[in-house]
Order: C-alpha cells, then sequence, then structure tokens
C-alpha cells in the first residue's frame, strides 16, 4: 500500500515523509449533524467516536479523508433523491394534487403524498394511500379525461369510488359532461344544475328520478382554452378511489369524461356540479339486484334540468361484485 501511493503520488526531486501507522490513546470526537427539513422528513447524521488507528502521513491523509467525504456526500445524494422522489408523485398516480397551483397554459405534473395522522385506521390508511385527489378549487382547466381503468377497495369503510364534490356557491362548471359504459354499484346525484340532462341506455337495479324542470340552469359553454391549465388523461394505473374536488372555490372545465371505467365495493357520488350538458349512457348499476326495495341510479329533487332525455333505460338485478 506505501509502494503503491508512493508511486501515484511521487513527484521529480520531492522526497515525502516517511509514512507510518500506530496506534495511540487517541479517539474521534462524536459528531451529530441535523441536516435541513424536506416536508415532513429530517435526516441526521450521527458519527460514533472511533478509538484505534491515527492515521500519519500526507498522503494517507488525502487519501482517506477523499474516500471518506465521498461516502457520505454520495450517501446523502442518494438518500436525498429517494426523499423527494416520494415526495413528488407524477400525475395521475395516487396522491393530491392542487390544479389551481400550476401555472396558467402549464400542464399538470406533480403533487404531494398524502399525509396521515396517528389515529387513521389501516382501512382508511389504506385507501388514501391509493386514491387520487384532483383539488380543482379555484382553477381552469382543459378537458378532464377517465378512461379504461378498474378502480374499487374492498373494504368496509369504501363507499365512493368515484367523488365529484364542491359546496354551497362552490361549483364545478363544465361545458359538457359524460359517463360512458362505467359499471358501479350505484351512482347519486344531488345539489347539480344541468342545461340538458341524459340518462339513455343504462341498466339498474333499482331507478329514483327525481330532478326538476327549471328555468334556471344556464347552458354553459367553455370554448377557449386560453389560460387554461392541461391535465394528462388517467387512462391507465388502478385506484382504490378518485375524487375530484371543488369545496373551497368554484372552478371550470371544458369535458368531463369517465369512460370504460369499471369500479367495486364503491359508487359515484356526484354533487355541486354544473353542466351545459350532462349524460350517463351505456352504464350498468346493481348493488343488491333488488329493484323494489333499493335505488342505485337516484337524482335527487335539488337536482335542476331544462332539457331531459331519459329513454332505453332498463331496471335489472344487477349486482356489481
Amino acid at each position: 500500500m506505501k509502494k503503491f501511493f508512493s508511486k501515484l503520488f511521487k513527484i521529480p526531486g520531492v522526497r515525502l515523509p516517511g509514512i507510518h501507522l500506530k496506534a495511540p490513546d487517541w479517539k474521534t470526537p462524536n459528531l451529530f449533524l441535523r441536516l435541513p427539513r424536506v416536508g415532513s422528513f429530517q435526516m441526521n447524521i450521527r458519527v460514533p467516536s472511533i478509538r484505534g488507528l491515527k492515521i500519519v502521513g500526507g498522503v494517507y491523509k488525502v487519501g482517506t479523508l477523499g474516500i471518506v467525504m465521498a461516502a457520505i456526500v454520495g450517501g446523502f445524494a442518494i438518500g436525498t433523491s429517494v426523499v423527494f422522489t416520494r415526495a413528488e408523485p407524477h400525475f395521475p398516480e395516487p396522491g393530491v394534487y392542487s390544479v389551481a397551483a400550476v401555472p396558467l397554459d402549464n400542464t399538470l405534473k406533480v403533487g404531494d403524498r398524502w399525509e396521515f395522522d396517528e389515529y387513521i385506521t389501516p382501512e382508511d390508511r389504506e385507501i388514501k394511500s391509493n386514491t387520487l385527489l384532483i383539488n380543482m378549487s379555484g382553477a381552469r382547466a382543459g378537458n378532464i379525461a377517465i378512461s379504461g381503468i378498474d378502480i374499487g377497495a374492498a373494504w368496509s369503510s369504501s363507499t365512493d369510488a368515484i367523488k365529484i364534490i364542491g359546496a354551497t356557491g362552490k361549483v364545478l362548471e363544465c361545458q359538457k359532461v359524460i359517463f360512458d359504459n362505467v359499471t358501479a354499484t350505484q351512482i347519486t346525484i344531488a345539489a347539480s344544475q344541468f342545461y340538458k340532462f341524459n340518462l339513455i341506455n343504462n341498466t339498474v337495479s333499482g331507478m329514483s328520478v327525481g330532478g326538476t324542470l327549471s328555468s334556471t340552469p344556464t347552458d354553459i359553454v367553455v370554448q377557449s382554452e386560453r389560460n387554461v391549465v392541461k391535465l394528462p388523461a388517467v387512462s391507465n394505473g388502478t385506484f382504490d378511489k378518485i375524487e375530484i374536488n371543488t369545496a373551497t372555490a368554484s372552478s371550470q372545465c371544458k369535458t368531463l369524461s369517465i369512460s370504460d371505467v369499471h369500479a367495486f365495493g364503491g359508487g359515484i357520488s356526484i354533487s355541486n356540479l354544473h353542466s351545459g350538458e350532462m349524460t350517463i349512457q351505456n352504464s350498468r348499476f346493481g348493488k343488491d339486484g333488488d329493484i323494489d326495495t333499493t335505488f342505485e341510479l337516484t337524482v335527487g329533487a335539488d337536482v335542476l334540468y331544462s332539457q331531459g332525455t331519459f329513454t332505453g333505460n332498463v331496471e335489472g338485478p344487477v349486482v356489481v361484485k
């Protein structure tokens, strides 16, 4: 080893000092490094005191110090890269995505991981960990397209596989909303307004369509895509739940389409949705197969529509498993 370092660092005309090892009664100090916090994560590095060999001589000091520093820097880089990857799910991976936080005329790309309190049940933790939450509150988006995916959770606490929710005076406004070839245990619509409301060619284990004809709904048009946030299509992946939330401020989108989506263990819940045209077609909803005692397609009396087309719908003993 001594010959190797002597040859490596040999300088003509310069004689290097002698290099030797000895074992003194000496130890390194304890080291504790607290690194900056990244989100909810903080890495601390503790280097214990080491008693033993003392390195003497310039060449060995340089070589050893370089190896130690490279190991520390490399370890920190790997550790933080793992943390950053975990902290930023890429759409449409399960996570929380704030559409309003994306600069106008840009594309939604990254979000945040779910955070859990210490009292959450294992079931709820599992469901949240696999939930895609699109927080629209205050955003103006282009098209929202969800297609060709399977969704659902085999937990007793799972109630909604797909949820579109707002609040009083805070609604999601879309030019067009369409559910096509969707399977779920049930679908419930409340506190919404549609200029045109179409229920076409659905098979349901019990229907209760109690919407109210009204001149209040408006024919919403969202043609310009200037200053909109673009959302990539959700066409792959598996989820326990998908939620579109606009509970803190009204939001807009051009078209919201959910097609070829099959859910189990939960239904579809829609509220505070306003649309120029709302269509549910070619879909199947059923929970217990009893068309007399329960309703798997329910439209509340607080759903207002100006024009309605209800054709080709059939009640049958549908049970979605």
